[in-house]
Parts: C-alpha cells; sequence; structure tokens
C-alpha cells in the first residue's frame, strides 16, 4: 500500500493528515473524498477496493469484515458517503462469504444499530445488539462453511476473544503466517 499524506493546519492549530491514494482519480468525488477525510478501517476499505474494483487501496491478506460495531459503523458511513458501494454488494459478497452473511442482513442491521444507537455516527457509540448479531452471523459462517474456515482466511482484527477459530488445528487466521492469508476473508 503506496499511500501519502500532507498535513493541513487548520485555524485552531489542529493538524489533519490527508491521505492520498495512487490511482483515486479514476474514482467518483464522493469516493475521492471518503478516502482524504472519511472515518476509515480495514473492513471499510476492504468494502470500497472490492466494490469499485480498487485493489491497490488494502492487500487481499489483509481484508476484512466488520467484526464489532465500530467496524460496521464505519462500513456504513462509508455507504452513505460513497452510494455507488451498494450496488457493489455482490462483488464483496463473492469475494467473501463472511462479508456476504452480513451484507444479507445488512438493513437488518442498519435498522437494528439505528433504534438502539440513534446517535451511531457518533465515535463512541457502541450498541450491543449489533456486535452480537455480527459474531453470531461469523459463527454462523464457520460451521455452515467448515470446509471453507478450516481452509481460508476469513477476516482479521477485532479482539483477540472475538476471533473465531478457523483452521482445523485450531489456530486462527490471526496466526496464520501470511502466505495462508492468500483466500477469501
Amino acid at each position: 500500500m503506496n499511500t501519502s499524506t500532507s498535513a493541513d493546519v487548520q485555524p485552531e492549530g489542529l493538524v489533519l493528515y490527508q491521505r492520498h491514494e495512487p490511482g483515486a482519480e479514476r474514482l467518483s468525488e464522493a469516493a475521492q473524498h471518503w478516502l482524504r477525510s472519511g472515518e476509515r478501517g480495514t473492513s471499510s476499505e476492504s468494502m470500497l477496493a472490492i466494490a469499485l474494483d480498487f485493489n491497490g487501496l488494502i492487500p487481499a491478506w489483509h481484508r476484512s469484515v466488520p467484526v464489532d460495531a465500530d467496524d460496521f459503523r464505519r462500513c456504513r458511513l462509508l455507504v452513505e458517503a460513497v452510494p455507488e458501494v451498494r450496488p457493489g454488494f455482490d462483488k464483496i459478497a463473492i469475494a467473501s462469504p463472511t462479508f456476504g452473511a452480513i451484507l444479507a442482513r445488512w438493513d437488518e442491521l442498519c435498522q437494528m444499530q439505528d433504534q438502539e444507537t440513534p446517535t451511531w455516527r457518533e465515535r463512541g457509540a457502541r450498541p450491543d445488539k449489533v456486535g452480537a448479531l455480527l459474531r453470531e452471523i461469523r459463527t454462523n459462517v464457520v460451521r455452515d462453511y467448515p470446509a471453507f474456515a478450516e481452509s481460508a482466511f476469513m477476516f482479521e482484527g477485532g479482539d483477540k476473544d472475538d476471533d473465531v477459530a478457523l483452521y482445523g488445528d485450531g489456530t486462527s487466521a490471526v496466526d496464520a503466517p501470511r502466505s495462508a492469508r492468500s483466500g477469501g476473508f
């Protein structure tokens, strides 16, 4: 990932760093704005990279799904800020059965987030039910697709307690060598 940053000093002395992603000029103005100033995490960057075929943004082995309410919040902010990501949900689902299962319940998760935490757009708002449903979805994917779960990287990140054992020997994808992380996520 080759990114560069530039600092803008704001009147109050606050320094904002804006990232420039090579190749971003081919993306919509909304996508470019999100890349410069949106709240970014590996799961939201994964969504944008796959939905918009912007593969240089995040290496395939580092892509992830939202593992908690904060990750989901950043993904939802991305979808609101860059509307062309939503039509790319099918591409994301093909790339990752885990993400596909989450996207199949996207509207339900959004409704749950709205009801549980009306101020979800603000940092620090942590809807417990959303996090619990995300864990349930990931656990169900591992249960329903054991061959995939034992042989391929499904997600990375979150707390160590949130990691699901993905390999037959009980190790998780986070424990796996980078070379084993080249499958789906």
